[in-house]
């Protein structure tokens, strides 16, 4: 119940010490477009929760003061636009932020608000959705179990483990469980388990193999992997400590081949690596074929990566109903996105049968680069809509930086149409071709859900 119609009382918490954790009076939070406000029957506490009260917590870095709780349980008494049909209803939800939720009221996201029957009782509605959202997204969305699969699933005793037993089980699929003791092999058995190791005593691998006949599993879910530690930090150094290796690679090289050829005779060469390489003498008559090798090994690596992140893209949009589904088919018999493979494969092989090496990579470099200033112009669109969200990577230079780039992007598409517009043109026409597409898809999910 409100203290008065415009104040909640919320567990707040002011810095990296659970000391600080105290009840306070706050307004109450208004909805937003695409939000809803719920009236918290429970929350749950998670690490997550744990960790933000610490201090540990740095994906999402919540401003201080803040009130943690990342998973709620209550009903909608209000919403903004987009959220009308919500109202009344009795819902589990994730508060905006993955936070917010130690409080009378909580704004959560239309996108983050699930129905809760009311035959699920508190407080285990309060721990239902985040483990087996997560058990369910690793089982079902992404490793797509099959009746009659083997799963092997770690941690199998904890919340999202003891969920993904449960589910693989119900799925049809052999569990194998893997626990720390005595006690939590018998509730892995007790939730659905056929098998259940205790990791403490014996080795899961050698038993794991030995529950199946030396064929391994199917399916392994494993939810202890920790986080990257402090992101803020680690991501732009090794971005930056990435980006300026190479660089050092390449101004060494080229200044080895201005040290062994002359520039005269670098300009009438048309390949270099391999002229260079004959003048060597500890080559002796091996350097072409030496030089030949690397760029081969350097290619095919390349095309390797290439390849994996395409199909990815490829399958996560047919996964996602914006292709066609059948491009999110997975071998049975390799677990890999066969169809989507194939699919880059082709379009590869069509646009190189196409193209020399230096029109592959100038097209390369144009049809990328609009993604690049897109996601840099986001930051822009990203400060003025939402400019209450945490933002735990800073831009440096904001907004002298990011503008400069975005106008050096625009000058180096306008330059590539006037001096070769009919690739160019090409290339644009190729990546527009996807928003008629995107259109007409948008157009026929509208009319199924009329």
């Amino acid at each position: 119940m409100n203290t008065s119609p415009r104040t909640m009382r919320a567990m707040r918490a002011s810095g990296p010490d659970p000391a600080t954790l105290a009840r306070e009076t706050i307004p109450v939070p208004e909805p937003g477009p695409g939000e809803v406000r719920v009236k918290v029957g429970a929350a749950s506490l998670n690490f997550n929760d744990i960790d933000g009260i610490y201090g540990r917590y740095k994906t999402v870095a919540p401003p201080l003061p803040f009130t943690p709780g990342m998973e709620v349980v209550g009903t909608v008494e209000s919403a903004g636009d987009g959220g009308e049909a919500l109202v009344g209803r009795r819902v589990a939800a994730v508060p905006s932020g993955a936070f917010g939720g130690y409080a009378e009221l909580a704004i959560c996201p239309v996108a983050m608000t699930f129905d809760m029957p009311a035959s699920v009782a508190l407080p285990g509605a309060a721990a239902v959705l985040m483990p087996f959202h997560l058990a369910w997204l690793g089982l079902h969305e992404r490793a797509r179990l099959q009746a009659g699969e083997t799963v092997l699933v770690h941690a199998a005793a904890g919340g999202a483990g003891s969920s993904a037993v449960q589910l693989a089980a119900r799925a049809g699929a052999t569990v194998i469980a893997v626990a720390g003791s005595p006690s939590k092999v018998q509730l892995c058995r007790e939730l659905g388990a056929k098998v259940a190791i205790d990791h403490s005593r014996e080795d899961f691998v050698e038993a794991a193999l030995e529950a199946t006949g030396g064929r391994g599993v199917d399916v392994a879910f494993d939810s202890i992997g920790g986080e990257i530690t402090d992101p803020q930090r680690t991501l732009p150094r090794a971005l930056i400590a990435g980006s300026v290796s190479v660089a050092l690679v390449y101004l060494f090289v080229n200044l080895a081949f201005i040290y062994v050829l002359p520039l005269p005779e670098m300009a009438g060469s048309k390949l270099i690596a391999t002229t260079v390489a004959t003048r060597i003498p500890l080559l002796g008559g091996v350097g072409t074929g030496l030089i030949a090798g690397l760029v081969m090994l350097a290619t095919f690596s390349g095309l390797n990566a290439s390849l994996m992140v395409g199909a990815r893209i490829f399958f996560a949009m047919g996964d996602r109903g914006l292709l066609f589904r059948a491009v999110a088919r997975v071998s049975p018999r390799f677990d890999s996105p066969s169809v989507a493979i194939w699919l880059c494969t082709g379009l590869g092989v069509v646009y190189v049968l196409q193209n020399d090496f230096a029109q592959l990579a100038d097209k390369f470099i144009l049809g990328i680069w609009p993604f690049y200033a897109l996601t840099v112009a986001a930051v822009f669109v990203l400060r003025r809509r939402r400019p209450d969200l945490p933002r735990p990577y800073r831009v440096w230079g904001y907004p002298i930086v990011p503008a400069v780039f975005l106008l050096a992007s625009a000058g180096m598409v306008a330059n590539a149409l006037v001096t070769d517009p009919a690739n160019t043109g090409v290339t644009l026409l190729i990546i527009a071709a996807g928003l008629p597409v995107y259109w007409l898809r948008g157009r026929i999910g509208s009319l199924r859900l009329r």
